[in-house]
């Protein structure tokens, strides 16, 4: 009988597929896990417990479907928002809370769209302006001046001057600038090419007529009044002007051309055909992607983002910053599901990635420069792409691939990789979300299409990607996420579907506590998890200590999971929105409970005439390194109803009613396993407490 001690030294590479479960021959098999739900993988090896999920407020409606959306103003001032957007109406949340309106309700702004549309809902932040765009409603934008203080409006496209109207000053009763006509600039006003005025004919049908002639007038101090005239006089100071008409109704198009309109958008977007998609780009506003027209892009003039028109020129060719009006090239009609804009702008179909930019590197895009050139063949789905570093994690045609499209040096070339490779299970029946949260790990967080939670620890520039999944406790389903920076790392927020008690739907939204850290805010080390939040859509208590816990209406007739002041209690019911305790404590966590596992891959144990796979093995004993942790368990084998054993500290060593202490050690632990094809050690966390397992140790018997 031979012994043998392989180690398990990082689980970096997070769960990886069954499909992988032979391929010990590659690197990453040796810091992949069999399993990884409810831990979060570390670039630097280990995995945490995921922290738990804090219950904010329900949602406006629980029959209803919203989404999250992110906005974040200035997060070093506290100015970062999540937005709840639901049927006809958007709710504003920071700081761990709902803002509230002046009559103590959640302030609430009112919208244009229904249930059935806020789920293709796309959004792009400008300062403190945030373009909402669906392609059957006229854009929004919605602009924040305050926490409860944010407006709707509707994008205007119109031309600049389409408010100044002519006032008939010839006697024929027409308002189209024949001689003596006049037109009224208020105080401050200004006029010069390329505006328009509104006229009429005896019939009062509106007419448009753009100016193009050299003038520039503006008013200060007081109205000044323009008058047409057939031959104006050009001495300085003069308030005369080419006018549009001469006097056999003949226009002067020398100066004045005659619009359809006094918009500068295309003639097609109106009724339910509008751009779906918005983002910025070089200072232009790229609108695209209508029901009508979706491989059409529009780029608005520079610095002028509501303004389209293609050419501002008194004559001639546009300008430089004159709009850009497009259309992707392609066999088929493979509509835009997204645009992202890094160093060039990039744009995902249902059949390529293409770069938008001017063909000449370190050059703007222009009118006579803009071009799409295809970069690969790979296809997307509508969710939208995400900005990582300088990569763009977007998802695939089918939903359930995630991919990076990145730059590579060494053949001078964009290229899209799949991230998803290893871990192809992992998305399940497809991906309707992602959210990219920086700190404190870099983790990419994705919605599943049936609620599950799924993350990947991903940093491109150390080649780490690991995988994770999450089952909220109670069954939580989720429906939606933002990130948004926080006081110590990027804040996860969550839209939950749960049931009832009594089976009706209830949606709640939650958001991810911050990861438990070991040192006090004064810079002391923590002695016990006391401040440890490790329940599903939980509530906390602090203050002068009670026997009871209450405000746990959302979790009626639930059984959940207690911590009083460091002390894991008995599950119990609550009951009339409350639970109560066995003792006063004056920091209690209540919540719903989720077990927490991460399970190693198959252990492959090189010997000197080949391998152990396929052979019987036995794991008679493992060491296992914990980080700041409380309680665990581990077992040996993959039989459902194998025996865990507790690791971090000996049974004798828990005194009932006193907070158990952080542990950092080796904690060495005898297994009863049997042998079996497939040797895998299982460390798991199923009481409301930390855990971070840094590397495993089992001893293998053949």
């Amino acid at each position: 009988m031979a012994k043998f001690r392989p180690a398990v030294y990082s689980l970096a590479t997070g769960e990886i597929s069954p499909d992988m479960a032979g391929r010990v021959d590659i690197d990453k098999y040796q810091s992949s896990c069999r399993r990884c739900r409810n831990m979060i993988t570390r670039p630097h090896g280990s995995a945490y417990r995921r922290p738990g999920s804090r219950h904010i407020l329900p949602a406006k409606h629980a029959d209803k479907l919203a989404v999250l959306m992110d906005f974040d103003f200035n997060s070093t001032a506290n100015q970062s928002y999540v937005i709840e957007a639901g049927h006809q109406y958007l709710r504003f949340y920071m700081n761990g809370g709902v803002i509230l309106a002046a009559n103590g309700q959640p302030y609430e702004v009112a919208t244009p769209w229904t249930e059935a549309q806020v789920a293709a809902l796309r959004y792009w932040q400008s300062s403190d302006v945030l373009y909402l765009t669906h392609g059957n409603v006229a854009p929004r934008n919605l602009i924040r001046r305050g926490h409860a203080d944010w407006t709707l409006e509707t994008l205007d496209f119109r031309i600049p001057g389409w408010d100044l109207e002519i006032t008939d000053g010839s006697g024929d009763t027409k308002k189209d600038g024949k001689q003596n006509d006049t037109l009224a600039l208020a105080d401050g006003r200004e006029f010069d090419a390329k505006m328009i005025v509104k006229g009429t004919n005896p019939a009062g049908a509106v007419r448009w007529f753009e100016y193009h002639g050299t003038g520039f007038w503006k008013a200060e101090g007081a109205v000044k009044t323009l008058t047409f005239k057939d031959a104006p006089s050009l001495a300085s100071g003069s308030l005369e002007i080419k006018a549009i008409h001469d006097a056999n109704g003949k226009l002067n198009s020398a100066e004045w051309t005659e619009l359809e309109s006094d918009s500068s958008a295309p003639k097609e977007w109106t009724g339910t055909n509008w751009p779906r998609l918005m983002c910025m780009y070089e200072d232009r506003a790229v609108y695209a992607a209508t029901p009508e027209q979706p491989l059409n892009y529009w780029c608005s003039r520079t610095g002028k983002y509501t303004d389209l028109r293609k050419n501002t020129a008194s004559t001639g060719d546009p300008l430089d910053d004159d709009a850009i009006w497009r259309r992707l090239s392609g066999s088929r009609i493979n509509p835009i599901m997204w645009m992202v804009d890094t160093e060039d702008l990039f744009m995902g179909t249902n059949a390529s990635e293409v770069r938008v930019w001017s063909g000449t590197d370190g050059e703007p895009i222009k009118p006579k420069a803009c071009q799409g050139k295809r970069t690969g063949g790979q296809g997307a789905c509508d969710v939208p792409g995400q900005l990582v570093g300088s990569s763009v994690l977007y998802v695939s045609r089918s939903g359930r691939k995630v991919r990076q499209l990145a730059f590579r040096s060494m053949d001078y070339r964009y290229s899209s990789q799949e991230i998803t490779l290893f871990a192809q299970h992992i998305t399940g029946p497809g991906i309707c979300e992602i959210s990219y949260a920086v700190e404190p790990d870099g983790v990419l967080w994705c919605a599943r299409k049936d609620g599950l939670l799924a993350g990947c620890t991903y940093l491109p520039d150390q080649n780490v990607s690991g995988w994770h999944q999450h089952e909220l406790g109670g069954e939580g389903k989720v429906e939606s996420l933002a990130s948004i920076p926080g006081a110590l790392g990027d804040e996860l927020w969550m839209l939950v579907r749960r049931k009832n008690a009594d089976g009706t739907t209830r949606r709640d939204i939650e958001r991810l506590e911050s990861v438990f850290e070991p040192m006090h805010p004064d810079g002391t080390a923590k002695q016990d998890a006391s401040t440890g939040f490790f329940v599903d859509s939980g509530l906390s208590y602090s203050g002068v200590a009670v026997t009871q816990v209450g405000g746990l209406g959302h979790l009626e007739g639930k059984t959940v999971q207690v911590l009083a002041d460091g002390s894991v209690l008995t599950p119990r019911v609550v009951t009339g929105g409350a639970v109560t305790l066995d003792r006063p404590s004056s920091l209690v966590h209540v919540g719903l409970a989720y077990v927490s596992e991460v399970e190693t891959m198959p252990l492959d144990i090189p010997v000197q005439f080949g391998t152990t796979q396929a052979t019987k093995k036995r794991v008679t004993s493992a060491v296992i390194r914990v980080l700041n942790s409380v309680g665990g368990e581990v077992a040996a084998g993959t039989s459902p109803d194998r025996r865990y054993e507790a690791f971090t500290e000996n049974a004798s060593q828990i005194v009932p009613g006193q907070a158990r202490k952080l542990i950092t050690a080796d904690r060495r632990v005898n297994l009863s396993a049997g042998s079996e094809l497939d040797a895998v050690v299982s460390v798991r966390q199923t009481e409301p407490l930390p855990l971070t397992v840094i590397c495993i140790f089992p001893e293998v018997v053949l």
